[in-house]
Order: C-alpha cells, then sequence, then structure tokens
C-alpha cells in the first residue's frame, strides 16, 4: 500500500490543495522496510510502534556483538574508564581456557551487598556494622573494604567456562566509554564520595578497578597537595546525573531478588550491565509510544478549529500515517546505538517525550470544565520533565519551553480579553496566576541541577572526616548568592566545556561528524522561520519582507501570540498543503526554538560530537522537519543556496548505524 497524503477527495479541498502523486515514490521505498505503516487504525499503529522499535532494538543489539566479536579492539587510552564485569577465565600461559572458573557474585561495599545484608549482620559482618558503631568508624571500614574487597555470598562458587565466555561476549559491547561511568556509579554506592584518608600522611590510595580482588598495584602515593589527581574520580563521577544508575541498581537488585541466581550472569557486575540493556529496551520502547502519540496530538489538534476536517476519516488516516513515518525515522535517528547501550538517553527521551505529551494535552484543556484537568496535566508534565533533569543536565533547557509557552499564553490572554474584560485588575491577577503556574513548572525543571550541585558540594567540603579538600571549596559555595556550579566546573576543569573552547583544528574530525545534525538542525529552525516569517507579512507572501527592528519585533509578537491561539493562521501557502500546519505551524514554535537551542549548545558550547545524540534525544522537531522531508522528497526544500533532499537523508541514517556499530564497541571514538 503507498503512503499517500490524498486518496480522493483532499479534506482541505476549499484551497484547491491537492498532493501530486509523485509524492508517493519516496515512501514506496521504505514500503518493505516500515511494515506497520500500513494501518489505519490508532490501535494497530501503536502495536506498529512496539514491534518496530523491538525489533531494530534486537537488530542493533546483535550488531553490536557480532561487530565486537569479529573486530579487534583498539587502545582508547590511559585516562578512559574501563568497566570490569569479573568475568574473568582461567588461562594457560598461551591464552588457552584451562577450564571451569570461580566466580563471586557480589563483593562486599557494593550495592548487591543489601541483598546479604540481613544474614551478615547476625555474624557481624557488612559495612554497617550495626547502630552502635560511629560514621568514622564506617568509613574507615569502607576504606579496608576498597583495599580488600571480600565475597559477600560466601565461598567463590564454580561457574562453567562456557557460562562466563557467553556473558563476556553477550555484555562487553554494552560497557564502552561513558556507559563504564553508569555502570561503575550504579555498582558502587560510594562512587561519588571522595576517598577517606587513612590518618597517614598520604590520602586514601585511589582504586582505579573496582572489584578487581586480585589486583596487587590499586594503590598510588600521591602528595598531600595533588588535589587534581585526588579527587578527579569523584569531581567526574559528578557529571553523570544520578536517575540513570539509580535505575540500573534498583533494577538490578530486583531481578537478583526474583530470580534464582542460577540464571542470573556470575557477577553482580554483569547483572548490572544485562539491566542496563533491558532497561534501554523497554524505555527507549515507550519513548516512541510517546513520540507516537505526540504528533498524532499535534497534527490533530493542529487543524482542531476546522470542522471540516474533524469528521473526514481521509484526514484521521493521514495523520496516523503521518505519526508513523515520524515514528520510523525516531526508530532509526543516527543516534540509535546510545538508545542501547547503557547510556541515559533512552531514559532521557522516555522522560522528555511524555512531558511534551502531556503538555500537549494540557493545552488542549481549555474550556472551563477541564480547568482542574489542565492543572493536572501541567503538574504530571512537571513531574515527568523533573525525572528528565535528574537524568541529562541538558534537561534543564527544556524550562525554555515552558517559558516560550508562558509568554504566549499570557500575550494570546491580553489580545484576546482586553476589549472583553472591563475589569483591568481582574485580568491582571489572572495573568499573575498563569506566571505563578508557570514559574513553578520552570523552577521544578531546573531544581534537579541545583540539589545535585549541592550534594556535590556536601560531599568534597562538608565532610569533616576528610583531611584534604578540593580548592573550589573556598570559592564561597555556601553563599546562596554565589554564581559557583559544581557541574559546569567540573565540564571545565576535567573537559574543557566552554564557549568556542572546542574549536580547535585538531576537532576538525569531530566537527565533519557532527556537521550532518547540526546542518539538518539549523536547517529546519531556517524553514520554520521562513514560514512563519511570510505568515506575518502575507503581502509579501511571494516575497521577502524588509528586515528592520520593527518588523522583527512585530513577527516576534505575533509568533508568541500564535502560540496558544486557539484559532489558526490564514495564510497558507499552497504548494505546501497540510504539512505546514502540521510539521511546521505557528503551535511548534517551542519545538523549534529547543531545536536551535540545543544545536547552538552543541556547535558553540558543548563537546560538539556529542550534538547527534543531544539533539536526537530531546528534540521532536528534528524528527517532524525529516518526515517533511521525506512526505515532499520529489521538491528540493530550500533554505537560502541550501538544498536537502530525501537521498541525502536516508544515506545519512544509514552509515550512521553502520559506523556506530563498528566504531563505539570496539573503542574507536564516535558521537
Amino acid at each position: 500500500m503507498k503512503v499517500v497524503m490524498t486518496r480522493g477527495k483532499n479534506i482541505f479541498a476549499s484551497r484547491n490543495i491537492q498532493f501530486e502523486a509523485k509524492t508517493s515514490t519516496c515512501h514506496d521505498r521504505l514500503k518493505n522496510v516500515v511494515i506497520f505503516l500500513k494501518t489505519d487504525k490508532i490501535g494497530e499503529s501503536v502495536r506498529g510502534v512496539i514491534k518496530f522499535s523491538l525489533i531494530t532494538r534486537i537488530f542493533l543489539l546483535f550488531s553490536m556483538i557480532i561487530s565486537c566479536t569479529l573486530l579487534p579492539n583498539f587502545d582508547a587510552g590511559n585516562d578512559v574508564q574501563v568497566f570490569d564485569m569479573r568475568l574473568n577465565l582461567l588461562r594457560d600461559s598461551h591464552g588457552t581456557i584451562m577450564g571451569d572458573s570461580s566466580s563471586c557474585f557480589c563483593l562486599e561495599g557494593h550495592a548487591c551487598e543489601i541483598l546479604f545484608y540481613s544474614s551478615n549482620s547476625e555474624n557481624g559482618h557488612g559495612i554497617i556494622g550495626g547502630d552502635n558503631v560511629d560514621t568514622n568508624t564506617r568509613l574507615r571500614q569502607r576504606n579496608d573494604i576498597l583495599r580488600h574487597p571480600k565475597c559477600m555470598d560466601g565461598q567463590k562458587r564454580k561457574v562453567a567456562f562456557h557460562t562466563v565466555y557467553i556473558y563476556d561476549i553477550l555484555l562487553s559491547p554494552f560497557t564502552r566509554w561513558d556507559a563504564a561511568r553508569f555502570l561503575t556509579i550504579a555498582v558502587d554506592p560510594r562512587a561519588r564520595y571522595p576517598r577517606i584518608n587513612d590518618g597517614v600522611q598520604n590520602p586514601e590510595c585511589l582504586i582505579q578497578n573496582i572489584g578487581d580482588i586480585d589486583s596487587k598495584d590499586t594503590c598510588h602515593v600521591v602528595n598531600g597537595d595533588d588535589d587534581d589527581y585526588r579527587f578527579t574520580s569523584s569531581e567526574q563521577a559528578h557529571a553523570f546525573f544520578p536517575l540513570f544508575p539509580l535505575i540500573l541498581r534498583y533494577l538490578s537488585l530486583l531481578l537478583a531478588t526474583l530470580i534464582p541466581q542460577s540464571l542470573l550472569p556470575p557477577t553482580y557486575e554483569a547483572l548490572v550491565v544485562l539491566s542496563g540493556v533491558l532497561w534501554n529496551v523497554i524505555a527507549f520502547t515507550m519513548s516512541a509510544v510517546a513520540f507516537h502519540n505526540l504528533t498524532r496530538s499535534m497534527l490533530i489538534h493542529a487543524t482542531k478549529w476546522r470542522e471540516e476536517a474533524m469528521d473526514d476519516v481521509e484526514f484521521h488516516r493521514d495523520v496516523v500515517r503521518i505519526s508513523n513515518l515520524a515514528t520510523v525515522l525516531y526508530c532509526l535517528n543516527p543516534a540509535n546505538i546510545f538508545f542501547v547501550t547503557c547510556y541515559s538517553e533512552s531514559t532521557f527521551s522516555l522522560f522528555t517525550f511524555v512531558g511534551y505529551y502531556l503538555f500537549d494535552k494540557c493545552q488542549t484543556c481549555a474550556t472551563r470544565k477541564g480547568t482542574f484537568t489542565r492543572i493536572g496535566y501541567l503538574w504530571c508534565t512537571t513531574m515527568s520533565w523533573m525525572l528528565a533533569s535528574y537524568t541529562r543536565s541538558n534537561g534543564t533547557l527544556i524550562s525554555a519551553f515552558i517559558f516560550l509557552h508562558l509568554c504566549g499564553n499570557i500575550l494570546n490572554y491580553h489580545w484576546r480579553n482586553t476589549i472583553c474584560i472591563k475589569n483591568f485588575f481582574l485580568l491582571i491577577i489572572k495573568s499573575c496566576g498563569t506566571i505563578c503556574v508557570y514559574s513553578v513548572s520552570v523552577f521544578a525543571v531546573i531544581a534537579p541541577m541545583l540539589l545535585h550541585d549541592q550534594r556535590g558540594i556536601e560531599m568534597h567540603c562538608k565532610n569533616r572526616y576528610l583531611q584534604y579538600k578540593p580548592h573550589w571549596c573556598d570559592f564561597d559555595v555556601d553563599d546562596p548568592h554565589s554564581k559557583f556550579s559544581l557541574y559546569r566546573y567540573v565540564q571545565k576543569a576535567h573537559w574543557n566545556v566552554g564557549f568556542l573552547n572546542y574549536w580547535e583544528l585538531k576537532q576538525i574530525p569531530n566537527f565533519l561528524l557532527a556537521f550532518p545534525i547540526l546542518f539538518s538542525s539549523f536547517t529546519g529552525v531556517m524553514y520554520w522561520i521562513q514560514k512563519s516569517w511570510n505568515e506575518g507579512f502575507p503581502d509579501n507572501l511571494h516575497g521577502t519582507a524588509r528586515v528592520s527592528i520593527g518588523n522583527i519585533l512585530k513577527w516576534s509578537f505575533q509568533a508568541l501570540k500564535k502560540i496558544e491561539a486557539a484559532e489558526h493562521p490564514s495564510v497558507l501557502n499552497k504548494e505546501d498543503g497540510p504539512l505546514y500546519l502540521m510539521l511546521a505551524g505557528s503551535k511548534t514554535l517551542a519545538h523549534y526554538a529547543l531545536l536551535a537551542g540545543f544545536a547552538c549548545l552543541g556547535t558553540f558550547i558543548a563537546h560538539v560530537q556529542i550534538s547527534t545524540r543531544m539533539i536526537c534525544s530531546a528534540c521532536p522537531a528534528i524528527y517532524w522537519f525529516m518526515t517533511l522531508i521525506l512526505l515532499r522528497c520529489e521538491d528540493r526544500v530550500h533554505v537560502g543556496s541550501k538544498v536537502v533532499t530525501d537521498k541525502v537523508l536516508v544515506c545519512y541514517l544509514l552509515s550512521f548505524h553502520v559506523l556506530s556499530v563498528i566504531f563505539h564497541v570496539n573503542w574507536l571514538p564516535w558521537t
């Protein structure tokens, strides 16, 4: 079945808008790949989204395993953290496997010790030591555990070599690069804390490989003034927000409680990796459903005030098809590998897209009868975005999304009610109430960053058992008016993150790697601006309105007002059809503004190579713009002299999938 926007009479026949038959040719290329695009029913479409999402996850998982098995691993350098799953096989001097190996499921001091705490506490074991043991003794005991970790489940148990070998092959690809940091934080509850001094001249030795019982050279003697070395581990751990590691930790504990140990991986570390893979598959599938529902809701509500469209069956079929295509692009996004491995992108996308969907539902509760329902949706939206901010730091940028809708709400409210409401003070009170509600949401989204910073400062600067403290503790960290941010300091000190700091000649390969997503993002933003500008100046629809400060201000106020407007603009380019209203209309202003913000962040401030996964995990607008490209694949999309075609887009998606599977799992630099 061809996926076309019109069959027979179009719902916008009053405007004589007809899509040409050639538009369907690009969709036929995806027909054999995207099975669920053939359905027209919403329920069947959602099941198709789940099915397609799981298929792509399974395909990527096996591709990564095969790549890691067949291709050699490269040396990533000594400064790259490696996660040890303790899946060590007994080998002879020639590297040949000798036979079964011994394994300890849980090491003392790891998060899994809670599974054995009740039994060990009766025998005087465990790091808690009872209520009569003071904090200093606990911390000293923690140091001893780190140096000489013991097996919590008694003696080591023998594990068949083929079991260890299989788990090592299956799970190793998902521990690369930053995944090792997330996994270490999930396994070790004290990974974020600085090491406590021994009570001697030299501070406590730092253990690089947590859980390596047989390691003899894990202690390093440093001078008392070597702050950079002493606090490197705990400071770098602060750059990774806690929600995703906590999910992995408690999911693995749940699996260890419900499933017999004989059916689990031989070590707790391996179980955490398995939990991370399972969780990311589940989280991505749920995020795909949320994105599909968001797109469908946006398409329907974009024309909800057109009575001739609401009762048209063909219109709803087209809405489902467009939503399916956009969801396919999300499931095949160029940063897909980071949604599978033990990174936090899938979790962040889940809470972010659920928040977008709930916020869109909140916007539709416009009647007085739905006032409390709208407030309920708004608070659920805020909670979802709070969880997103507690997963990744860039979740705080969502506050700009809320702020733009607040401005549009106020402008549209005054525009509609200045004449109707004679009591000016009542209008002011209602406006202040709206500002208060949205301001609370903005603060709630930013709060996780502030709390995470405060917790890191308390760990390093307010621990009275630390003999040495980092030098940044002298920066008035306790002053509420201080502009010091531990997260910003860590990013600057350890990764050189800052404005134009990454603009170096040696970073040209990384800029080339991020160029496609940045170009697509800026092109999509410029496309939206061009359409919105033409809409704001209908007399210049086929020309260009003079760019002046007055026109820019007029256009800005009109764009903000229409983001919350009940009616749709009357200007509609004939060649765009309903696609402009649905995928790049006035109500998508905040989404494209957020896309521009993330693109600028990746270009000028952050490491440019993370732009791909940063944008793909947070911005629905990038998929809507790609959908628009595919729906108009025979008509080139121009922005100045730039041209984007569907062939380039398809090649981009396919090439990034192949290269990521080869590069990332074999310790080669990737996005």
